[in-house]
């Protein structure tokens, strides 16, 4: 895939998307990922599949891998399609409730109607929206609800840390590690994984489980220590150019115990 390649929705997708979100039905993620990968021709290449767990709920997280052409969007349908296929059951992805200075073209989108546009996504394919905000203590506490209950019912969690990004990493806000080490708590395992483009190909590479110290929750500056180490073991699949803010944390690492994977 030249890193220059633009991807677009498939026609026919987005027509039955309108569909579904007009008449409030709600969708397989799983399978409609695999539909639009395999419409839109999007060369891709995922590794350590078998790291996912076939039984119980998982936190499955990557890094927010996008450029001009390629949003990260492509990225998340891509590990969806991958869990769907082996599991047989799609994450619950985690949705930011707005996007400013979103454009179509010279058109500004308002705020409102994006609002509006998320929450009807959520509601096709099970999303849990998060808000962007973080003044928005009651929001985000009833999030925090909703992501724990999903839990509790088996349902594996997806989302990108960083929230923003091109690609290479940057430092998540301590409510990354917060939410971790809550669901540590109940005994959900975090997934790493990793977004990048290689051979002209989208690759998603993911790890094997990381079993977060759930007693450290309540510990000094616990919510950052959870945030760098999931972070971290996203950065150790991904190649050293991505390394980003996370480089020397890295490079170090590599010195004291030789080459990871």
């Amino acid at each position: 895939m030249s890193k220059t390649a633009s991807y677009r929705l498939p026609y026919r997708y987005i027509g039955k998307f309108l569909i579904a979100m007009a008449l409030g039905r709600e969708r397989e993620v799983g399978e409609d990922a695999a539909s639009v990968l395999a419409a839109a021709g999007l060369p891709y290449r995922v590794e350590g599949q078998e790291n996912v767990p076939t039984e119980g709920p998982f936190a499955l997280i990557a890094n927010h891998y996008e450029r001009p052409g390629l949003k990260v969007f492509w990225g998340g349908m891509v590990l969806t399609a991958a869990v769907w296929s082996r599991i047989g059951r799609s994450p619950r992805w985690l949705m930011t409730s707005e996007w400013y200075g979103f454009r179509l073209g010279f058109i500004p989108v308002p705020v409102a109607l994006l609002r509006w546009l998320f929450r009807r996504l959520a509601d096709v394919y099970r999303l849990i929206i998060v808000p962007r905000a973080t003044e928005r203590a009651m929001g985000r506490a009833a999030a925090l609800r909703a992501i724990l209950q999903a839990a509790h019912e088996g349902s594996p969690i997806a989302f990108f840390p960083e929230g923003i990004g091109t690609g290479s990493l940057v430092r998540p806000p301590e409510a990354v590690g917060l939410l971790l080490l809550a669901l540590a708590e109940k005994g959900v395992p975090t997934i790493p994984a990793a977004l990048y483009e290689e051979d002209d190909r989208l690759v998603a590479r993911i790890g094997r489980p990381l079993l977060l110290k759930a007693e450290d929750r309540h510990q000094g500056n616990s919510f950052a220590k959870a945030r760098d180490e999931a972070m971290l073991a996203i950065g150790r699949l991904l190649p050293p150019h991505l390394w980003g803010e996370y480089a020397m944390d890295l490079k170090a690492a590599l010195e004291r115990g030789g080459q990871f994977t």
